[in-house]
């Protein structure tokens, strides 16, 4: 009895991987883009740049400029967040080898070292900024690479205009983590339910307080770039149900996560996956996107072995 029943979940799985192999050479074959999604980048020597990534992964110029001397190189052309969503929807093509390039947070060496590398090479990039912590020019903190300091306005309208960079937002201020008491927490705002008046905010007044924060988001935009924001990349990747409908309700044409992977024709709008970069290291980009093809086939492989074998799920 044993036998025919370790048999038969042999005969399972071998069909799992055969259909996780189909589906990933299909993948393989479906027009999609990559969005590379980086942080930071600085001048500065390994170890101080290791201990500034507790925020974010820093990278070197050099290192930085290796990725896109490889694209380069590769015979990719970066496309903008407009042409991935026309392409998603149908509506666009793209170049044969299409990449997108994205950077969170706002850092300022994204415009110190990384901005004169995209325009050396000709490339495109989005940067999205959190919009409460873009610096005022007139009182902010001054450079250095001994520490990290976000962008000023005046160097995010001079990028925003160049005609190689689109500035997109980060939210206005969901870029933190919360917890139901208020205190330091691993859960980030975007998803959190606070405590408000000594009772867990309802689902009203949470929804509520997304919709705030765009609307803070889209004053500042409106302010300083005369315009509002049309992509929003999620703090942390972390979102839900009413968060994406918040941000659709409020007209953005797609949002951004961290979920691995390439974006396809007919994918969900709503939670286009990228490709990190700053973790992979160099110079394997080409390596990194490879993988990101089949990502989600071989994860919900992943998923079904785990299940037949009642392995539990990675923490």
């Amino acid at each position: 009895m044993r036998r025919s029943l370790l048999y038969a979940i042999l005969a399972i799985l071998g069909c799992l991987v055969f259909i996780g192999g189909l589906k990933a050479a299909v993948a393989w074959q479906r027009p999609s883009v990559p969005i590379l999604i980086y942080h930071n980048v600085l001048d500065a020597d390994e170890a101080r740049r290791d201990s500034l990534s507790h925020n974010a992964p820093v990278l070197s110029p050099s290192a930085f400029e290796s990725n896109l001397a490889y694209l380069e190189r590769e015979g990719y052309e970066t496309v903008t967040l407009r042409q991935v969503s026309d392409f998603v929807e149908g509506r666009g093509s793209l170049p044969p080898k299409p990449v997108a390039i994205t950077f969170d947070d706002g850092w300022e060496g994204v415009y110190r070292f990384a901005y004169p590398l995209l325009v050396k090479h000709k490339m495109k990039a989005t940067v999205f900024v959190i919009a409460r912590q873009v610096q005022d020019p007139r009182r902010r903190q001054p450079f250095t690479t001994e520490r990290l300091t976000m962008l000023d306005w005046d160097q995010v309208r001079e990028m925003d205009s160049s005609g190689r960079i689109d500035i997109e937002s980060h939210t206005y201020d969901l870029h933190k983590r919360s917890s139901p008491d208020g205190a330091p927490s691993d859960y980030p705002a975007a998803i959190a339910r606070l405590t408000v008046g000594g009772a867990i905010e309802t689902d009203a007044a949470y929804r509520r307080r997304l919709n705030e924060d765009f609307k803070a988001a889209e004053r500042v935009f409106r302010a300083q770039l005369r315009r509002t924001p049309r992509f929003v990349a999620w703090p942390y990747g972390a979102h839900n149900h009413a968060a994406l409908e918040t941000a659709r309700s409020r007209g953005y044409r797609a949002t951004l996560t961290t979920d691995y992977g390439v974006d396809c024709a007919g994918d969900d709008l709503m939670r286009l996956r990228r490709v990190s970069l700053s973790e992979h290291g160099t110079p394997d980009v080409d390596g990194a996107i490879r993988e990101a093809r089949y990502a989600p086939e071989i994860y919900s492989l992943k998923q079904c072995v785990k299940a037949l074998l009642r392995i539990p799920n990675d923490p």
